[in-house]
């Protein structure tokens, strides 16, 4: 069963970890996390709370990732796996085929 999740929970797992690389070690925490903000520093009680909203921020990232891959996927599986023809496709396909030229006889005034 670990096996079968892992290749979902890697590339999750990896885009938080990157996440918090970037914000904690790459990019300018006096930026990201607002330092001596309101005269906030770096581990003041204002900051800290800071932290723990990066994890949120990062989630929330993921769970709107997630919703897209799952909304993109489902359109596509909607598409190209149909069991059905859609109502639609059909009228569609109707109204192609009373089109002069596609199969029915020509009108009367198309026949002058």
């Amino acid at each position: 069963m670990l096996r079968q999740a892992l290749p979902y929970a890697v590339p999750i797992w990896s885009f938080v970890i990157g996440l918090f690389y970037y914000w904690f070690g790459v990019a300018n925490r006096y930026i990201i996390f607002l330092y001596y903000h309101l005269d906030a520093g770096p581990f003041d009680s204002r900051t800290v709370t800071r932290y723990w909203m990066s994890g949120l921020v990062a989630s929330g990232a993921v769970m709107v990732l997630y919703a897209m891959a799952n909304w993109f996927g489902g359109r596509v599986a909607g598409i190209f796996y149909r069991r059905h023809v859609p109502p639609t496709l059909v009228a569609g396909m109707a109204a192609l085929r009373s089109l002069p030229g596609h199969g029915h006889p020509p009108c009367h005034h198309e026949a002058e």
